[in-house]
């Protein structure tokens, strides 16, 4: 990845934390982080990874910030000086989720926590 694919995508992950904070009606309680942005090498999309707790509320969440997105870009040509924009995917990091359940498995192996019962 080049240098300024790799400045575009930290721009725009930072402002994109702070748009979605002031511009998005989340579900109540929720939280939003912005923890990675992939710009294509042409520069015509970037992937927005974001974390969302609770995990319940993750797919509504995803569902706000993907009908947002043309409202967010909008906001974003006033803060940004390079164009043209690239197109906003919206996507889950479920990173947390993955290392949750992970630490879950551990305990479960050391004896700590009785299994889970399954569904």
């Amino acid at each position: 990845m080049s240098h300024r694919i790799e400045q575009i995508a930290s721009l725009l992950q930072h402002e994109l934390g702070q748009l979605i904070a002031a511009e998005v009606e989340l579900p109540a309680g929720s939280l939003v982080t912005v923890t990675a942005v992939e710009v294509a090498a042409n520069r015509q999309s970037a992937k927005v990874y974001c974390s969302v707790l609770p995990f319940g509320t993750a797919g509504s969440a995803l569902a706000k910030l993907r009908k947002a997105s043309r409202r967010l870009t909008s906001a974003l040509y006033a803060r940004v000086k390079f164009r043209p924009l690239p197109k906003l995917l919206f996507a889950l990091d479920a990173t947390e989720e993955r290392a949750e359940h992970i630490d879950e498995l551990l305990d479960r192996i050391k004896g700590d926590v009785p299994p889970a019962p399954q569904a």
